[in-house]
This record gives C-alpha cells, sequence and structure tokens, in this order.
C-alpha cells in the first residue's frame, strides 16, 4: 500500500514527464533545503509559434515533488506565450493544485520548489535570448521579443507606473514573467529622471 493518496501515487509511480530536454532554451534548478531535495526543469519554445513545446524535468524528490513537477509540466507544455500570465506563485499553484487537490501543509514546499525551479528555466531562456540578441537595443522580454527601447518609449509616451500597463501595450511581461522586475527597473529610473 503506498504512503500517497491515490493522485499522487499515480502521477509519482511513471512520471511521463521526467528526463530534462537536450535541446532545451531554458534550464533551471532549485533545492528544498529541509529535505535536500533537487528538481530541475528544462523549457523549450517555439519563437514563431509563441508556444511552450517541452516542459521536463528531473528529481530526486518525494512522491508529492515528483506529481507536482508532472502536474506543472502537463500544465504548461504547449501552452501560448500569452497565456503563461507572469508564471505568478499563484497561478503555478493553481495548476498543481487542479491536477492533485490540495496539497498537505508539510509537503507545500514541494510544490514552491518546484513552481520556482520553473520560473528559473524561463528566465534562463531570457537570458539567453538576451546574451544572443547582440548588436539590438537590450532584449528585455524574451517571449515576445520586445528591446528596452520599445519598452522605456511605452513608459514615457503613456506615463506609467506599472508593469501590467507596459504589458498591455506590447505583451512584455505577460509570457513566462522573467523579465517584470526588469520592466519594473525600467519604470523606476524613468520616473526618478523626470
Amino acid at each position: 500500500m503506498s504512503q500517497y493518496p491515490p493522485r499522487i501515487a499515480e502521477l509519482s509511480a511513471k512520471p511521463g514527464w521526467a528526463g530534462i530536454d537536450p535541446e532545451a532554451d531554458g534550464l533551471g534548478v532549485e533545492a528544498a533545503l529541509g529535505c535536500g531535495s533537487i528538481v530541475r526543469f528544462s523549457v523549450g519554445m517555439d519563437d514563431d509559434l509563441g508556444v511552450v513545446t517541452s516542459v521536463r524535468f528531473n528529481s530526486n524528490g518525494c512522491g508529492y515533488m515528483v506529481a507536482a513537477a508532472e502536474a506543472l509540466c502537463s500544465r504548461l507544455s504547449g501552452i501560448q506565450l500569452g497565456d503563461l500570465g507572469g508564471l505568478s506563485d499563484g497561478e503555478l499553484d493553481s495548476f498543481v493544485t487542479t491536477a492533485l487537490g490540495e496539497v498537505p501543509k508539510d509537503r507545500r514546499q514541494c510544490v514552491a520548489v518546484c513552481s520556482s525551479a520553473v520560473r528559473k528555466a524561463f528566465a534562463d531562456r531570457r537570458d539567453r535570448r538576451a546574451a544572443a540578441a547582440f548588436g539590438e537595443s537590450d532584449l528585455i522580454c524574451s517571449c515576445f521579443g520586445v528591446g528596452e527601447g520599445e519598452i522605456c518609449g511605452i513608459i514615457e509616451r503613456i506615463g506609467t507606473d506599472s508593469v501590467s500597463d507596459v504589458t498591455a501595450e506590447c505583451n512584455a511581461g505577460g509570457g513566462c514573467g522573467s523579465c517584470r522586475m526588469l520592466i519594473q527597473e525600467l519604470i523606476d529610473s524613468i520616473i526618478e529622471h523626470n
């Protein structure tokens, strides 16, 4: 008899999304310091179609961590970039609880670790794309290919102090969300110098 509830036992016994994609656009890793478990995620995207094409993971974690990783991979695979919604903690937690049901309080760190690793994988992808965009204005949003110049122009044109307003104008920050902090820094800088 399994030590896990049926849905957790089912997903962790035969994970369908296990294994890192060697062609991944981004990689993210996070550790659960309390138990010593690690989870790694890889993400791949098709920029022309604007879709997540590959989300995979590996982990030495417990059944809850593996099941949470499975739930995230299942939900994110094939999703349109515009539907990522910034990958907030609430959104990612919702993906997991929809698939698994309520996660016990003492196992919520498993979900948090997986969510953090997913966000790190998308941030790594953004960093790689920004580094490859040599010669152009600094690439800020890799999901929608929006550079610093365009974002600064929008901030100045509409006079906003909100990342959401920038997202509404050009989609930047509306995908994986790894650029939202950079957009806020641009807003703060422009406000400070005006």
